[in-house]
């Protein structure tokens, strides 16, 4: 019988991996970008289903166009999602990048970024010890090399004459006792010290040191300079080999050592190495997913940016075997696989526009927040003298009786906009009736046609597919789970009886919050925050939900896990992280670590007053050496606070928020229970990131005078 099981398996899966290779349908549509730029985008069947492919081609030798590295504005330490990335830095198409670590907007690259010859992040550790992730690189003749790269950087003291390695830069570390490096590149501001992280940073300007700094908040980077973050053994050196007015020497060097490197970025595996897929993949991200990959052809002549689709029915998305498969199918000669998923995305502005377009469907429905991209940028020059017509059509598949909206573009020799009225378009199609009607496209009877759009002796054309009745529904994302008050945009697609898909008209599609659960216990109500509206979902309630999406008879679901919010422990009080205030001066207290009282860990913080003063307002503050950040994300702020009887006297905060409005904030008119309590404050009508700076006790009736103790923990 075992033997009989493990003989099935093989025949399975030998049959699952020939019917995904067998491709049953194949259309490629292509567009002109710009002058050096073509967009070719697969609509694919196969056994297993339909694929979405898209990829951008980029002629090197085009003397108008060239790629770069895109990182957020705010920094490469920094998240933001491509488009606003390629947005920002005017480039005509873009693809995500490198694969990277990160969370609450922040976060770093996984392996090498090079940009106009300057390196904005240090290599990927793993490659130390062997190849892993594999690297792009382009030198400033578009040359292209794909190689698995180490780089070594040297900071030499020329007082002392001593060097130390650095492996970390521009990049969150594990061990500041091996010092990291942080440019301007990498933000506005250092790492700092804080609460769990004590930091010795030297600050060098112009090579030369400027200020060396002990357990202090992050300092400005100089823009021709670095700071130089460390603990331990890494701190030493700085404090014994450097002083104020101390020259600095920084070295960089790359192995294998490739000259003039203009741009370079990391990815994962090499998909294809001089043609041929390799035995084994240096890095693995299994399973069938939404890609991102870069490649070239032969003579590196052309680099192609290739995105798949995937996680949704209209694209099933490929393993990367199967990635590496079509790239050798299409002709490619060297090819990377780059960071895919969620972070699967392509941007690109359609011909004839001057705004940037999402030309991929993420997996999530929406855009998600990366490191870094791929930018391609055009220097061709204007002219409004007219090349050719674009016939802008979101999607050429329609259903019957379904109106598309459609715009005519024009542009240049150089393929950059030239402005065209659509009154003066001359609109004809060969095939199935057509109707079009104040910049409306439509059509009642099913089959294809050939929409033809000139002015004069400039014209073009696309083909129209006229579908029948859509008979099933399809929600992206199908099942989420995502954090309190965090918003899903969801995009919806339809399918006919033959298989065809289609965008379909939003204003026909209802929905519903249809059912709520608790511990897959169904609910007897809806909690008055979750929301659907404009096909994005939100709820603040954590639970589960099931969405409904219908358009007439027909109805699909989606359903949505909120998850309990994970809480982050700013301060745990297990050391004397804070000092004792008083208002006025005449309060008497203390603020001091204890063991008497405990909510978790070894110690507190024992909070004492006396208000026997004849004043009006009185405080006893629990002042914060260093305000503690809330982050931008945060939906509330909680601690523990120990109390023994009945108080008259107010609990409240002291915070600043994002503008650098100061708040003070009633948390408890009085203290009325005893033991341990968690206050929790809702932090929905704060600007944030904000920055708590005072916990305290206050007590502004005349008449009450008092003295007393609570603890507050975690």
């Amino acid at each position: 019988m075992k033997k009989n099981f493990y003989c099935f398996l093989l025949v399975s899966l030998f049959i699952s991996s020939y019917t995904y290779a067998n491709t049953l349908y194949k259309k490629e549509i292509e567009t002109k970008i710009s002058s050096g730029t073509t967009l070719k985008s697969y609509r694919v069947l196969k056994d297993a289903g339909w694929l979405n492919i898209n990829i951008l081609e980029v002629d090197l030798e085009d003397k108008y166009t060239n790629i770069d590295l895109l990182t957020s504005s705010n920094g490469s330490g920094k998240l933001e999602n491509i488009l606003s990335m390629a947005e920002k830095s005017e480039a005509i198409a873009a693809i995500n990048g490198d694969f990277f670590s990160g969370s609450n907007g922040k976060g770093h690259p996984i392996g090498l970024a090079i940009s106009n010859s300057e390196i904005i992040s240090s290599f990927a550790k793993e490659n130390l010890s062997k190849n892993t992730f594999s690297s792009f690189v382009l030198d400033d003749d578009n040359n292209i090399f794909f190689e698995y790269l180490t780089s070594k950087t040297i900071l030499t003291s020329l007082k002392t004459k001593e060097e130390i390695e650095i492996l970390t830069l521009n990049k969150f570390s594990e061990n500041y006792s091996f010092p990291a490096l942080y440019t301007s590149d990498w933000g506005e501001l250092s790492i700092g010290s804080s609460e769990s992280l004590i930091l010795t940073e030297m600050v060098v300007k112009n090579n030369k040191v400027t200020e060396i700094r002990y357990n202090e908040p992050a300092v400005e980077i100089p823009e021709s300079g670095f700071v130089l973050s460390a603990t331990g053994d890494g701190a030493d050196f700085i404090t014994k080999n450097f002083k104020k007015g101390t020259r600095v020497k920084l070295q960089h060097s790359l192995t294998p050592d490739i000259d003039n490197i203009e741009f370079a970025i990391s990815g994962g595996a090499k998909l294809l190495d001089n043609g041929e897929i390799p035995e084994k993949f240096s890095h693995n991200i299994s399973g069938r997913n939404p890609r991102t990959a870069l490649a070239t052809d032969k003579k590196g002549e052309f680099l192609y940016l290739i995105t798949v689709d995937g996680r949704q029915a209209s694209s099933i998305g490929m393993t990367q075997l199967e990635l590496a498969d079509f790239l050798k199918e299409l002709g490619f000669y060297n090819a990377i696989n780059l960071d895919g998923g969620g972070s699967t995305t392509m941007v690109a502005k359609k011909l004839g526009n001057t705004s940037l377009s999402t030309i991929n469907n993420p997996s999530g429905g929406y855009l998600r927040s990366v490191i870094n991209g791929i930018g391609i940028f055009s220097s061709a020059p204007d002219s409004k003298k007219l090349y050719g017509l674009n016939i802008l059509v979101d999607d050429t598949n329609i259903f019957k009786g379904e109106e598309r909206e459609i715009k005519i573009t024009g542009y240049n020799k150089y393929y950059n906009p030239v402005e065209v009225d659509f009154d003066d378009v001359d609109l004809d199609y060969k095939g199935v009736n057509l109707k079009i009607e104040d910049g409306k496209l439509s059509g009642n009877t099913v089959g294809t046609s050939i929409l033809k759009a000139s002015i004069g002796k400039v014209e073009t054309e696309i083909e129209i597919n006229i579908l029948s009745d859509t008979n099933e529904l399809f929600i992206s994302p199908k099942e989420i789970s995502v954090s309190p008050n965090e918003k899903i945009n969801y995009t919806i697609q339809a399918k006919n009886k033959n298989g065809y898909y289609a965008k379909t008209n939003l204003d026909t599609i209802t929905t519903k919050i249809e059912e709520y659960y608790i511990d897959n216990v169904k609910q007897d109500f809806i909690p008055d925050d979750a929301k659907i509206s404009n096909f994005s979902f939100y709820a603040k309630t954590p639970g589960s939900y099931i969405i409904s999406f219908s358009k007439g008879s027909i109805k699909s679901f989606a359903l949505v896990e909120v998850t309990s919010p994970k809480p982050i422990v700013l301060d745990a009080f297990e050391k004397e992280s804070f000092v004792f205030d008083e208002y006025p001066d005449e309060v008497i207290g203390n603020a001091t670590l204890s063991s008497e009282q405990v909510y978790s860990g070894k110690t507190a913080v024992k909070l004492e007053y006396d208000f026997n003063q004849d004043i009006e307002i009185r405080g006893a503050y629990i002042e914060l050496n260093n305000p503690i950040e809330i982050p931008k994300d945060a939906l509330s702020l909680s601690f523990w606070v120990y109390n023994d009887s009945y108080k008259d006297e107010q609990l409240k905060i002291k915070l600043k928020d994002s503008s650098g409005t100061t708040k003070l904030i009633v948390l408890e008119d009085n203290l009325s229970h005893e033991g341990w309590k968690e206050i929790n404050f809702d932090l929905s009508k704060i600007s944030l990131p904000a920055k708590l700076s005072d916990i305290y006790l206050a007590q502004d009736n005349l008449s009450i005078k008092s003295s007393g103790y609570i603890y507050v923990d975690n």
